[in-house]
This record gives C-alpha cells, structure tokens and sequence, in this order.
C-alpha cells in the first residue's frame, strides 16, 4: 500500500501521459513501470495466501488499486514507446501499439471485475472516465490512447538508437553517446534495430583501445543492444573521444561518437568525501545527510530535523521537530542539516530543491529556507512566495514543490552544502545539483554514489 499511494500521488493515474515519465534518460520510465508492476504481482501473490473470507477487503485495499495503477503507468510507457519507435520507424513500433489496446481492455475488465465483487457491493464505484483527460475535466468515458501504426517493408533495413536521444540514425545529425567519467553510469546502450522483416547482421568496431563493446558481431531481427563501456585502465588522465563503426544494411556505416574523462581521482581518496558529482550532477536523498544542528529555544524545546518515513516521491522527506509557531528572522540561526559533496569540476552550479507541497502555517511568514555552499552567504527562499492559481495548479500536479538557486563554486573537490529551514512546515525530500549534465526527466536522477 505504501508502494502504491506513493506511486500515485508522485502523479495521479488522470494526470499521466506519454510525457511524464522519461524515455531517453535515466530510465526512468522502465525503473518506474517495472516498480508498480511489483507491487501488483505482490499484491496477486499475497492475494492467494490469505483466507477466503478476508479476500475481497484485501482486494478492495490493496490488489484493486495497485493492479489499476500498474495498468494504467504500463500503458501509457507502452504508448510513448510506440510514438518513439514510429519516429524512428522501428519494426517493433506496431507490438506497441497492440500492447496499448490490451492493457485498455485490461483496465476496462479490472473495473467491471470490482463492480461485480462481493455481489455488487461497490458496484459504480470505479466508473468515473480516468483514461484520456485533454483538460481538468473527465472525458464522457474513458478513450483509447493515440496509437501509430509503422508497416516495416520486406527487406533488411538498419537503424540505431543512441541512448538518450530521440532521432535515430540513419536521420541526420550527430549521434553521440553520453559522457562516461569513472564514478558514473558505467555502461551505455546503443540498440540496432531492423526496419523492415529480414534479418541481417550488423558489426562493430572501435577506433580506441580504451572502449569496451560487448559484441563485435550480432544478429538482428527486430532489434538488439550493444553495449558499451570503457576500460579505465587504458584511458590516460583527461578527456578523450573515440567512435565506434557499425555497419550492417546498405552502404557506409554509423559513427557514434565516444567521450571519456579521467580525472585522475583515485576511489580511496574519495572515502568520508560524501556524494561525489558524476554525469553532471550530484543527487542526494534529503534525509542522507551527514550532520546537523539543534537549537534550543528560550521556553526549552529543542528543535532538529528529523526523518519522515516513506513520505514524498522518492525515499523519504525530513522537517523540524517538534512543531512550533518559531520562526527565524536570523537565518544563520536556525536549525540545518549539512551534506558533504566532492565536485571534479568547478564554476556556476544549479542546487534544486524538492520540497513537499506545504503551505505557511504562520500568517505572514511565508514557507523559507536557507541555503549555502562552504562560506557564501546565504540565500534565503520563500518556497510559497508565488500563490498563483498557475502555481497551486503545478503543485497540485505534481505533489511537490520545487525552487532552484544558483552557487557559484571555484574550485573542484571536496565542499559543504548547508540548508536551514527558517519556518516550520518546511519539508525537504531531496536536492539535485546541476554541475552541468543534468537531464531532463520528471523525478529525477537515482542518488549518486556516497564514499
């Protein structure tokens, strides 16, 4: 149950589409399908242990909703793959498409199968449209999503999808791999995939001897991965590109391009560093920090932050406790929480804040933090200072409140990010830091790596 409602209030079934969870990066949407679907096939597991007479409570609870949700996340990645894979013309595009109608009529039978349970008693309950909303209104009744249909020709025809890219070669344009750095993601995917029905066999090779592929040779049919790491053993100190050929179909070949960069930082110097920056940025979940103070105040309540369990859209949230009508005018005095960062570049960073969607408790005081890198002065943010409609309406979408301040750091390695919370209620879930490779997806980066 936890799994699930927190699924659902990162985004409301209604309220997703093709474009909320990220095809091209971070996998999110494959990490984010794959975890529902295992909540339901918990729940089903669960469903048949337990006593005949408690099943359809349990169902009610828990199998009903976490089954639904994972119908609904499914079908919608099924949907952004196929409009991806029509794009790049993929012969899988059409499996896609037919997946889309199955997990609809799966959806429509989960729903009559609920009305009909225990002899009708919550017959109706589950019949408010919830599939194909276009504004805040529901749809007369659920729609079938926009589906496209690719017809792959007879032959062989190569294509080759880059990760993290939407166009597909052989279109124009330049296909580069994201950059690899040693405490990064440490392998990258290029799938080789046919256009049309007849197999063929594509190969690959590399111009550097510090690329690592795990097939020189593979046979496709309807599509196949390559994937590519690098040997850090081969690679000198700095940054260095290479390619990697690949033919199959027709004349010529693809050249994707390769970069890699070696700071020279060797992984025990990292040890009691904390999160390190790698891929362009640094990601840490709120309650992953590594000091903090507290603050005394003159009646003897001490103030710190402490964790709220399962709370937000990722691990967990932190806030002070207890609550109090306290408020700081001093931001320096109030009580904080510390993360130790080590950065391997240096220059303008972007430090986003992701905060649960509360309001001021204190009229007039607004909803504030404070923030700083080592010894810079403090930013103070008052995350509520926009009450618009438009910006209820955001928060309300996504179940968070977000705000970005800009740092400036001049030299790489080890630093300290500091964030006071000036009012009570603020509530903080995680940062991200932008040291310049951060991408675009809905929830963001999995935490980086603390040493």
């Amino acid at each position: 149950m936890t799994g699930y409602t927190r699924h659902n209030l990162r985004r409301k079934p209604e309220l997703q589409d093709t474009t909320i969870y990220s095809q091209l990066h971070y996998d999110e949407a494959n990490r984010i399908t794959a975890e529902i679907k295992s909540y339901a096939a918990r729940a089903e597991n669960l469903y048949k242990k337990i006593p005949i007479e408690q099943r359809d409570a349990f169902y009610q609870l828990v199998l009903f909703p976490a089954k639904a949700s994972a119908i609904i996340t499914e079908l919608y990645d099924a949907q952004a793959k196929n409009h991806l894979y029509a794009q790049q013309a993929r012969a899988t595009t059409n499996g896609y498409a037919n997946k889309v109608r199955e997990l609809f009529a799966a959806d429509a039978t989960l729903e009559q199968e609920y009305h009909q349970l225990n002899g009708g008693k919550w017959n109706q309950f589950m019949s408010q449209p919830h599939i194909g909303y276009s504004n805040w209104n529901n749809p007369p009744e659920d729609t079938l999503p926009v589906v496209h249909i690719y017809e792959p020709h007879g032959a062989e025809e190569m294509g080759i999808a880059v990760e993290g890219m939407a166009s597909a070669w052989p279109g124009s344009g330049t296909y580069q791999l994201g950059r690899f750095d040693p405490f990064g993601k440490q392998e990258r995917t290029l799938t080789i995939f046919n256009k049309g029905k007849k197999s063929f066999t594509a190969t690959a090779q590399s111009n550097a001897p510090w690329i690592i592929l795990n097939h020189t040779s593979i046979q496709v049919s309807f599509e196949a991965e390559l994937r590519v790491s690098i040997d850090w053993s081969k690679l000198p100190a700095g940054e260095h590109t290479g390619r990697i050929h690949i033919t199959g179909t027709g004349w010529g070949g693809a050249d994707i391009g390769v970069t890699a960069v070696n700071p020279g930082i060797k992984t025990p110097a990292l040890k009691g560093k904390g999160f390190v920056e790698a891929d362009g940025f640094i990601a840490i979940e709120a309650e992953h920090f590594q000091r903090q103070n507290t603050v005394a105040l003159a009646n003897g309540t001490k103030l710190r932050w402490e964790k709220i369990p399962h709370h937000g859209r990722t691990l967990s949230s932190i806030s002070v406790y207890p609550i109090t009508d306290q408020h700081f005018a001093k931001a320096g005095d109030a009580p904080y929480v510390e993360y130790d960062i080590f950065t391997v570049s240096s220059g303008e960073f972007t430090v986003q804040g992701v905060f649960a969607p509360s309001w001021p408790t204190i009229p007039g005081q607004g909803l504030r933090y404070a923030i700083a890198i080592d010894n810079e002065p403090l930013q103070v943010v008052n995350l509520t200072a926009d009450m618009s409609s438009a910006a209820w309406e955001e928060t309300a979408r996504t179940d968070v409140r977000a705000s970005v301040t800009t740092h400036k750091v001049a030299t790489a390695g080890a630093h300290r990010l500091r964030i006071y919370s000036l009012d009570p209620g603020v509530t903080l879930q995680r940062i991200v830091i932008n040291t310049g490779g951060l991408l675009t997806s809905y929830l963001g980066p999995e935490e980086s790596r603390r040493y």
